[in-house]
């Protein structure tokens, strides 16, 4: 089974389950945390006062970390920030397409690749570093 999920990228935890590890928070603060760390800078102060005057601003956001919780590889973060992106296209709202006032997709796939490279496994960095050393 280990092969199986080398081939295809699979991890065998969710990005919540990483996020909420590494930063200390609850899985249900997933989407809360992970929407302030990758909106962009410029929109933070203004996040709170979008959210009071329109409950809805900020839907398409949280539907895409919602989404994005749930994966296990890249390739399924980068399906989603691409639907994401989708939406933002379509959307022709002055504030989040000339703005930005929104969740920086970059932002999410980084922070999912960073964590994958933590969570490696010490035993899988092992045994490629002595199949390295025996090929010599």
């Amino acid at each position: 089974m280990r092969w199986f999920r080398r081939i295809w990228g699979l991890m065998d935890v969710e990005f919540r389950q990483l996020f909420s590890e590494k930063w200390g928070v609850e899985a249900e603060q997933f989407e809360h945390k992970l929407f302030y760390k990758c909106l962009f800078r410029h929109a933070l102060p203004f996040a709170w006062l979008l959210q009071k005057c329109d409950k809805d601003f900020f839907r398409e956001d949280f539907g895409m970390l919602r989404d994005v919780a749930s994966a296990r590889n890249t390739d399924e973060v980068i399906c989603e920030v691409n639907r994401f992106f989708g939406r933002n296209a379509r959307d022709k709202s002055f504030l989040r397409t000339v703005l930005f006032l929104r969740v920086s997709g970059k932002r999410v796939l980084r922070a999912y690749r960073a964590l994958v490279r933590e969570e490696k496994p010490v035993a899988e960095q092992t045994s490629e570093t002595s199949e390295s050393l025996h090929a010599v």
